[in-house]
This record gives C-alpha cells, sequence and structure tokens, in this order.
C-alpha cells in the first residue's frame, strides 16, 4: 500500500508549510476533512480541488458538491463553452491514485469561495505506507496559519488605485507563478529531501492496481 507525501504552501504567508501524507487509496474528500481539521476552518463552506499542469493551469476539479446544472441550448457558441469546461468530479468518489500522473503532481485547494483561502500542493515523494499508522497525517509543520478577514467595503479608500495585477491577473500572474515555483524550491532544499523510488515511477500504474480499494485498515 502506498501514500502520497504532498507539500502545501500558500501565497499568502511565506513561513507556512505543511507535509501531509495521504494513501492512495483514500478520497478527495478523506483529504479535505483532514485538511479542514488541519487548517482548523470550519467545516460548514464549500471547497474544491483542482489537478494541474506543471504551470498550475486547472485541468480538472474535484468539489464537495455536484455545482453542475444541465441546461439544453441550441446555440453551438454555448455549446462549444461548455465542452471546453475542465472536467468535474465529486470528492466522495474521487480516489486520488485516479488523478495522479506525474511523480510531482500538483494541486490547488481551494476553500470557502466568499472568503477565499487558497493553497498549493506539490507531490513530493511516493512512500510506503505504514500499516500501523492513521491517514492522512501530517509529518511536517512550519509556520502558524494566519486567520483572514474579509475587508468591509467602508474600509476601502475612495481613491484606491486598482488594477489586475492586484488581484493576481493580468501580467502578475505570470510573476506570482515564478515566485510559486521558488518558494516550492527553496522549501525543499531546506532540509527537505524528495526521494521517489524510481521502480514506483516506472511502474505508477501496476502499483495503483495493487493497492486496495478499502481505506479503512489505515
Amino acid at each position: 500500500m502506498h501514500a502520497y507525501r504532498f507539500r502545501i504552501l500558500t501565497d499568502e504567508q511565506d513561513d507556512f508549510v505543511r507535509d501531509v501524507e495521504i494513501l492512495a487509496s483514500q478520497t478527495f474528500l478523506d483529504f479535505h476533512n483532514y485538511l479542514v481539521r488541519l487548517l482548523e476552518f470550519n467545516s460548514n463552506e464549500l471547497a474544491s480541488f483542482s489537478i494541474c499542469n506543471t504551470k498550475w493551469y486547472k485541468l480538472s476539479e474535484i468539489t464537495l458538491l455536484d455545482m453542475q446544472v444541465e441546461e439544453e441550448s441550441s446555440d453551438e457558441e454555448e455549446q462549444d463553452k461548455r465542452n471546453k469546461r475542465v472536467k468535474t468530479f465529486l470528492m466522495a468518489d474521487a480516489r486520488l491514485r485516479d488523478f495522479i500522473e506525474d511523480p510531482h503532481q500538483r494541486l490547488i485547494y481551494e476553500y470557502d469561495f466568499l472568503n477565499l483561502k487558497t493553497f498549493y500542493l506539490e507531490l513530493s515523494r511516493i512512500v510506503q505506507a505504514d500499516n500501523g499508522l492513521q491517514y492522512p497525517r501530517c509529518v511536517h509543520s512550519e509556520g502558524v496559519l494566519q486567520k483572514k478577514t474579509a475587508v468591509a467595503p467602508d474600509a476601502m479608500p475612495e481613491d484606491a488605485d486598482l488594477s489586475l495585477d492586484d488581484f493576481g491577473l493580468g501580467e502578475g500572474e505570470k510573476e506570482f507563478e515564478d515566485e510559486l515555483d521558488d518558494a516550492f524550491l527553496g522549501s525543499l532544499s531546506e532540509g527537505f529531501e524528495i526521494e521517489i523510488d524510481r521502480s514506483i515511477e516506472m511502474n505508477m500504474d501496476e502499483s495503483f492496481d495493487q493497492a486496495p480499494e478499502d481505506s479503512s485498515r489505515a
């Protein structure tokens, strides 16, 4: 039985680092419930995971609830837009092993869309699970997550000069992407060594097929 170790960072705090291990056979709902406890969030807000490529571009989304509404339309343009949307899955039905395709798979975890909190996860190691341990589990922790509070509209200065870059859009998006890559490299270099069993990497599909379906034994 294998477990994935993910390094978790946020763009809002340079000193925040968490390393979490989770079984390949566990679901994203197991992962979400654990992160809510680990990060001390309320458990009554919506959340989602996004499967990303190496540039943090979202390829598919795994949601807590089914948010899709099917609408019939004869408009070809609208139909094309729906076809181009990222595929969505439910956390309760999605097992991690079915979505990990890269030895350094990247994920984005978003919680509470009205007061959004975003975390960036990267697979750093595939390890042999210990039957005597409970998963998911945190194996490394740095920094205390600061509580983000919403800014009231009245608190915004009337002459505030806002641009797309203030929201991580436009050219600022590329700069943030580079900063995030540097953050991962920097955090990994400070006493954290990536060790991936090459036999697992070369036979990832075969290893996944052998993982037990029932995660309740962990």
